[in-house]
């Protein structure tokens, strides 16, 4: 009976310490790099989290850090900042050196509206969920995006026929499209 409350003991005491070593990573962690802005084009469309995207609240899409994360992103050129949640992936466009992509309103706080991209900090508020690895772009996703309709429902369900056009395509998939060669 001993030796079993002791192993309980040493089981929560691993638990606690694991869940406070991630919660100081997490209150720690920073990134900087570009920013960039998505608005109209996207305005309604379904986001990674479930929802609908709206150009007019303060949300943001990041390749890594768990959807509904808050985070604090200031502009380093000019020090005005931002609280947003993430609810999307992104950006696509110039993964390397883009680390977020802002909505309308996130991005005219901070000033970066009428430049497009601008040099940010990210740092982590307040998290949710486990970290999950950026999303990798293969050729095998692109012609999965490239498969689905505008409104977003998959070509593959029933009744429906693969979209001809890739019109209805945003920037950053062609972009990736056509670095692929496809």
């Amino acid at each position: 009976m001993g030796q079993r409350i002791v192993l309980i003991g040493l089981s929560v005491l691993v638990l606690l310490s694991a869940l406070a070593e991630a919660h100081s990573w997490y209150s720690r962690y920073r990134q900087e790099g570009w920013a960039s802005w998505y608005g109209a084009h996207h305005h309604g469309r379904q986001t990674a989290s479930g929802g609908r995207f709206s150009m007019w609240k303060l949300t943001a899409a990041h390749r890594s850090l768990p959807l509904g994360t808050k985070a604090l992103v200031t502009n380093l050129e000019t020090g005005q900042q931002v609280k947003v949640t993430i609810t999307d992936r992104g950006p696509y466009v110039d993964p390397q050196h883009r680390i977020i992509d802002l909505s309308l309103a996130a991005a005219e706080r901070i000033g970066l509206l009428h430049r497009g991209v601008g040099r940010v900090r990210v740092a982590v508020l307040e998290k949710t969920g486990k970290p999950s690895r950026p999303t990798p772009i293969t050729s095998r996703s692109v012609e999965r995006l490239a498969s689905r309709p505008p409104d977003g429902r998959l070509a593959s369900a029933p009744g429906l026929a693969a979209s001809a056009s890739l019109a209805w395509l945003d920037c950053r998939v062609a972009a990736v499209q056509c670095q692929l060669g496809s």
